[in-house]
């Protein structure tokens, strides 16, 4: 039970990058598609989540830059 629980936590938080990275640009690809083929008005929904997962996907870029700048200059001043 709570290691099985431990486990998935730590393999999501393990993979977070590539959950992140494939659902937004699976998501945008979507959009494409759905704009070219389906149809050319998005429904708002649809728009609606595609700002979501960009504010999560430059949200999780930029943390992800800050934690590479704090690790490689571990107390520095300038």
């Amino acid at each position: 039970g709570d290691v099985y629980k431990r486990q998935i936590i730590y393999k999501l938080y393990y993979y977070s990058n590539i959950i992140v990275d494939w659902t937004f640009w699976g998501y945008f690809l979507f959009l494409i598609i759905y704009h070219l083929f389906i149809d050319k008005n998005i429904p708002i929904f649809l728009s609606y989540m595609f700002f979501l997962l960009l504010g999560l996907y430059l949200g999780y870029k930029l943390a992800r830059c800050a934690y590479d700048y704090l690790k490689n200059n571990n107390g520095k001043q300038y």
